[in-house]
């Protein structure tokens, strides 16, 4: 697959996605360079420590709350996957408006700090409990997808805008399928929260693929739905 871009710049990058996009980045394209944004000190350590110190990478400690800090990590970047988030509806629920502060005035100061930086692509990632939801979490994920597409409205053709909306990412970080086997390993029953209850999965891989499919599109604007089964 054709990427055209030079330098990518991952929020909340050494989150599961974060990690499995740089390793795919660093393996087939290897002029990309590509800059680690998070909030977590050990958490880039053991990262850098597990790329071996790869010299196209570089980390950033910063926060999407932090609108100066993101503008000097976007400088000179081509395109900015936003993955940063508070993903659990059950800390969401119970800390709404830490949720509202990162998942959507975060997503709106990246987006900002990429107009500002002239940014060529932005991609946030979003997730399907946006769709109808229910849930806290859902629905800030639902504004972000929002204010991502609306973006295009503010900016030159410099900059262009989209979201990928996931289902559920098999075994990464949260994930119940981690859960269920520690369950299945002791013996115990495997907890469900309704027996009808279905959800669409997707492997990191498929997520990987799917984001850098998206980035290559250099969409403005426009929601990327996978087939899930």
């Amino acid at each position: 697959m054709d990427f055209p871009y030079t330098v990518v710049a991952i929020t909340g990058g050494t989150g599961s996605f974060g990690h499995a996009l740089t390793a795919h980045l660093l393996t087939e394209y290897p002029d990309v360079r590509i800059r680690v944004i998070s909030r977590g000190e050990h958490r880039q350590a053991a990262m850098q420590a597990f790329f071996q110190n790869e010299k196209r990478l570089s980390f950033l400690i910063g926060d999407v709350r932090d609108f100066q800090r993101l503008q000097i990590a976007f400088k000179g970047v081509d395109l900015v996957c936003h993955a940063a988030a508070l993903k659990r509806i059950d800390v969401a629920a119970y800390n709404p408006f830490e949720a509202v502060q990162t998942n959507v005035i975060g997503t709106w100061n990246v987006l900002q700090a990429a107009m500002d930086t002239a940014v060529r692509q932005v991609v946030t990632i979003s997730s399907d409990k946006a769709v109808h939801s229910c849930t806290l979490y859902g629905n800030t994920k639902a504004v972000a997808e929002a204010l991502t597409i609306q973006a295009n409205s503010y900016t030159s053709m410099m900059t262009r805008y989209c979201a990928a909306r996931w289902g559920n990412v098999a075994s990464s970080a949260g994930s119940v399928i981690p859960f269920w086997q520690a369950c299945a390993l002791r013996g115990e029953p495997l907890p469900l929260t309704h027996a009808v209850m279905t959800r669409f999965w997707l492997s990191m891989a498929n997520a990987v693929r799917l984001v850098c499919f998206v980035a290559a599109q250099q969409s403005r604007g426009g929601l990327f739905l996978p087939h899930l089964p």
